[in-house]
């Protein structure tokens, strides 16, 4: 009875002992390998299109001062403002082509390195105006004034637009990252104002309405600036793995291009064309005109344009490693 029991604890023994060192929680205990993500390294290239909303603040201010006595003692002498405080935009389609490298480091941070290129025709257009109207009567005299002040504006980028940005990010998944953009744009940036100016005024008998004098004027400035230059950029995107080797993104960037200013002015001439007089002062029977011309006023013009851009756009990747 002895010898069974014996035999039976010997059992028992030699059953714990073939127990697996993996339940056991020895030192040959297996860990499973971390995978770590392999997709968003190497080389890459990519086509996409979108749209471009190009914008311009302009703060503008034109006047034109006279204070000759022109017409019937200084009658019709006047003052003409026009402030312009507009958003001007145009939104156009583009096309865009990328080319980058990009790694991720550790298990979640992403970080690329892309140049971009986009190409449309962005011209912002627009114009807004002024007038004064004024009719008065002095003594036997009517006199009617009509004046325009108009200001228009054009900015003109460059087509093809290049960018080189810096891309760090974090992974949702291990297919898919939202990064961030930081970087800089290329372009040429011509911006052009015109400041119009144009009037007729008129002194006519108040009872016969005979005309006795006409006046007519036009004044222009135009000025036109250019930047040459880098500017800054920022946004943020998402891209996807939808192959192995191909990634689907959307990417927003904001551009700011500075601010453009323009000062000038210029002194011009009203073209009189007064009715001959007799020596009594009164009218000549014969009608004809004489012609005066009074070069007292003065053109001024001031502009300054904010330019900047919101660039959305939807594209391919195509990862040359997977």
């Amino acid at each position: 009875m002895a010898f069974k029991k014996s035999f039976l604890l010997a059992a028992l023994l030699a059953g714990i002992g073939t127990v697996p060192a993996t339940l056991a929680g020895g030192p040959d205990q297996v860990m499973p390998p971390v995978v770590l993500p392999t997709y968003f390294n190497g080389f890459y290239a990519g086509l996409g299109g979108g749209v471009s909303d190009a914008n311009a603040d302009l703060s503008a201010t034109s006047t034109i001062s006279n204070s000759s006595d022109y017409i019937v003692d200084d009658a019709l002498s006047f003052s003409l403002l026009h402030q312009t405080n507009v958003t001007a935009s145009e939104t156009f389609g583009m096309g865009t082509v990328d080319v980058g490298y990009s790694r991720v480091f550790g298990r979640r941070f992403y970080l690329g390195l892309e140049f971009i290129g986009t190409y449309n025709s962005d011209d912002i257009v627009a114009s807004t105006s002024t007038t004064a109207n004024r009719s008065d009567r002095v003594f036997l005299a009517q006199l009617d004034l009509n004046a325009r002040l108009t200001h228009s504006i054009r900015v003109h980028f460059n087509d093809f637009e290049p960018n080189l940005v810096l891309e760090p990010g974090l992974l949702i998944n291990d297919r898919a990252v939202l990064y961030g953009i930081v970087g800089m744009t290329w372009n040429k940036v011509k911006a052009s104002v015109n400041s119009a100016f144009s009037a007729t005024a008129s002194v006519s008998n108040a009872i016969t309405g005979d005309l006795i004098e006409a006046v007519s004027s036009s004044s222009s400035i135009s000025s036109t600036q250019t930047k040459d230059k880098t500017y800054f950029t920022v946004g943020a995107g998402l891209k996807g793995m939808i192959t192995e080797r191909l990634a689907l993104r959307m990417d927003y960037r904001y551009i700011n291009y500075g601010t453009i200013s323009q000062n000038r002015s210029r002194t011009f001439t009203f073209n009189r064309h007064r009715r001959a007089l007799n020596a009594d002062g009164a009218i000549d029977a014969i009608d004809s005109f004489e012609r005066h011309d009074d070069p007292s006023a003065i053109h001024r013009h001031y502009s300054q344009f904010q330019i900047f851009k919101h660039v959305v756009s939807l594209g391919l990747d195509y990862y040359f490693t997977s």
